[in-house]
């Protein structure tokens, strides 16, 4: 089937070891010799049938729809190497989410993975926690120290928080913990914003309100007009709201009244700690890191980091005042042949004779992101967030244009990329 980009995929854990072991891998529990062996044999087919790698998660903030950790959080190293070795056969590299401190302490998580990846490469998220914010250095340290044996380790960052989008159009809200709104929020959005207007309502809504362990009022931010993903600490909704003598809670219940109840609000839980994006300065600048982490696919009503290229184009390169920035051409260099050779994929990223014809034309003194916003074009009536931009002249796929103006054209020359990809042998 034809698109409008290349598509790549990985092999996803969680995904094979529920085919290979059923309720077993849901009840997280260990994987059998013959598990194994047919998870690795799978693994190999499957980079065989085109995947460029594999991916996993250990971190126990990614649950099921009832809550549970998902089957992947415990794998053993056994599990994991086998897979591992039969991906990297194949020139494929491993990329992994884990808490590092969840289960063990964050070295003997990080000398497992590392043991597990061996002398391929691995790329991990890394991030700052705000409950332990400087955790992120003691594992930056450590990949670095790997690298310096010899191994190949990539962290992966993001160039702004890490956050969940809030409006009453979308998955959550600030006042999610009150039954009265759970109640409302089932049935039509229009019911919903009619509901909230009353005096009534408001007042047992806001008296049933309890603690949110994600959603912290004190980092909780209006997008505005002009989307800002590093405002100043005195801009979150309780220092407004005690600007304004009033109750924090009660401000941003009215607050998400406005715009006929669209208002989206942002609550950023990774990488501000300290309302600042200087600790994602240090990572982006480090030698060995990569960018990464645009959630695209995954969160539809909560989260829109794909467009974190864009972030990095026109805040970290040209409008950040709040510290220092990076050089265009460095950026540049992140989000294309750094990322493609990480991938695998060392035909393209690179603007040179016989690579692949994959173009972004920029105005780069009016690139701007737009507001995050919902759409609801999924099958059964089902809603994502989309957010658009301006300042892409056309963008091009192997030579074709399939858009203009941040419209597309129609062509669809994309295709789905089968495994790893050798450079141009040029004459």
């Amino acid at each position: 089937r034809p698109h409008d980009i290349n598509i790549a995929a990985l092999i996803p854990h969680s995904a094979l070891r529920v085919y290979v072991m059923g309720e077993r891998a849901i009840n997280r529990e260990p994987a059998t010799p013959e598990d194994i062996e047919k998870m690795a044999a799978l693994s190999e087919e499957a980079m065989e049938a085109g995947a460029i790698g594999f991916g996993t998660s250990r971190a126990v903030q990614h649950k099921s729809v009832s809550g549970e950790p998902i089957p992947t959080v415990r794998a053993n190293e056994d599990e994991l190497a086998a897979i591992v070795e039969k991906v990297q056969g194949r020139g494929g590299y491993f990329q992994v989410l884990s808490d590092f401190d969840e289960f063990q302490d964050m070295e003997g998580e990080f000398n497992m993975l590392t043991r597990v990846s061996n002398s391929g490469t691995m790329s991990f998220t890394l991030q700052q926690k705000h409950s332990a914010p400087d955790d992120w250095r003691t594992i930056l340290n450590l990949a670095e120290a790997a690298n310096d044996a010899g191994l190949t380790v990539k962290p992966q960052v993001l160039p702004r928080p890490t956050g969940v989008l809030l409006s009453h159009e979308l998955t959550a809200t600030p006042l999610d913990s009150s039954p009265t709104y759970q109640t409302l929020k089932a049935g039509s959005f229009e019911a919903l914003i009619e509901a909230l207007k009353d005096v009534y309502t408001k007042a047992k809504i806001l008296s049933e309100l309890s603690d949110n362990p994600i959603i912290k009022l004190s980092h909780v931010f209006e997008l505005g007009t002009e989307v800002n993903y590093e405002p100043e600490q005195e801009l979150n909704v309780v220092s407004k709201a005690e600007s304004l003598g009033r109750d924090p809670a009660d401000y941003v219940y009215d607050l998400m009244l406005q715009d006929g109840g669209r208002r989206v609000l942002f609550s950023p839980f990774q990488n501000y700690a300290d309302f600042s994006l200087n600790p994602s300065y240090e990572m982006l600048t480090h030698r060995d890191t990569i960018v990464g982490l645009g959630d695209g696919g995954a969160h539809l009503g909560l989260i829109c980091d794909a467009s974190y290229p864009t972030t990095l184009l026109s805040y970290w390169s040209r409008d950040r005042v709040r510290g220092p920035t990076l050089a265009l051409t460095d950026v540049i260099k992140k989000m294309t042949s750094e990322t493609a050779n990480l991938a695998g994929l060392h035909d393209r990223g690179r603007l040179a004779v016989g690579y692949r014809a994959d173009i972004n034309i920029i105005d780069h003194a009016n690139l701007m992101m737009e507001l995050p916003t919902p759409i609801f074009d999924l099958p059964a009536g089902g809603r994502r967030i989309v957010q658009g931009a301006q300042g892409y002249v056309a963008t091009l796929v192997s030579g074709v244009v399939t858009q203009k103006a941040c419209v597309p054209t129609g062509a669809l020359p994309g295709c789905l990329i089968r495994g790893v990809q050798s450079a141009p042998a040029l004459q």
